[in-house]
Formats: C-alpha cells, structure tokens, sequence
C-alpha cells in the first residue's frame, strides 16, 4: 500500500536490504581495521523526514529495526540508527525493550531446565586448559 502517494513501506524496507547485502559483500573483503570486532554500521530513520513516510512513522521504525536485527543477526555486522528527535529515539528503545524482555524470558526458560537437571553441558576439546583444569 502507498502512503501520501510514495511506495510502501515494503518498498523501503527492500532498498535498505538490499544495502545491507551490498554492505555485507563489500566490506567483507575489507579490514576495517578500527579496533571493533563487529563493523558498526550507522543508519538514520530512513524516510521520516522529508521522505515521505511521516504519517507512517511507527510502522517504519518498526520496519526498520526489524530489518536491522535480521541483518545483525546473519551477518558479522553491528548497527546502530541515529536519530533526529526524542520521540523517534523512544521507539526505537522501545522496540528494543520489548525484544529484550522476550530474550529474557526464554533465559529465564533455560534457567529453569538447568535447576531442574534438564540440561546437560556438553564441552568440546580444549575448554578445560582455559579454565584452568587438568587436561
């Protein structure tokens, strides 16, 4: 669907994509060489301003981060969006908020099997040298 006669959020979230894979195969090759173990990559709130996404604003952020997440999480990337005012930085850690309280959740799910002798830890080869142990 359009909004104020501009293609659809679909259509944004498709370029920024589509950036993010060109990103991912350019940069690859490269050392960065700034010290970071993951590449940050910096990105505005695409299409609220003067793009024409205004009336849409929480549907793009939404969008947005969603993309970013996928992307970080297949990638060997990091990012992180800069913001123009306070409300958009709000939903954005909003957003945030309420992926982290789902991760929490699923931690607090493994805590329970661990208590309860569900899970067995298996180590591969090698981990008790680090940790100080008998080999």
């Amino acid at each position: 669907m359009a909004h104020d006669g501009h293609r659809s959020v679909d259509w944004l979230v498709d370029g920024l994509r589509a950036a993010f894979d060109r990103i991912a195969a350019d940069l690859a090759l490269h050392s960065l060489g700034d010290g970071r173990v993951r590449p940050l990559v910096a990105l505005p709130t695409l299409g609220v301003g003067l793009g024409g996404y205004e009336g849409v604003r929480g549907e793009v952020i939404r969008a947005l981060h969603s993309t970013a997440m996928d992307f970080v999480a297949n990638s060997d990337f990091d990012v992180v969006f800069v913001v123009e005012n306070a409300a958009d930085y709000a939903a954005f850690q909003s957003i945030r908020k309420a992926a982290s309280n789902e991760g929490r959740d699923e931690a607090r799910r493994l805590a329970e099997l661990i208590a309860g002798g569900d899970v067995a830890l298996l180590l591969g080869a090698g981990v008790s040298i680090s940790a100080g142990l008998p080999t």
